[in-house]
């Protein structure tokens, strides 16, 4: 990894670039896992949120686990 990677010399435009490119990066076989991650399971918290109870169901954290191993 190039030095300029190191997060002692990050640099916000190269954390951008980073990130830009990390969908790229992932497995296709972990596709449905990071859906859940990144849209699925926020969107839930929210309606849960605007109805009171913010909690994480048994499904969702079995699915963070598993995006995690």
């Amino acid at each position: 990894m190039e030095d300029r990677f190191l997060s002692i010399n990050l640099s916000v435009h190269d954390f951008d670039l980073l990130l830009d490119s990390y969908a790229q990066a992932v497995p296709s076989k972990l596709s449905a896992l990071e859906e859940l991650r990144l849209r699925t399971v926020p969107e839930t918290l929210e309606q849960r949120r605007k109805s009171g109870r913010v909690y994480l169901s048994k499904d969702d954290t079995v699915a963070l686990l598993e995006w995690k191993l």
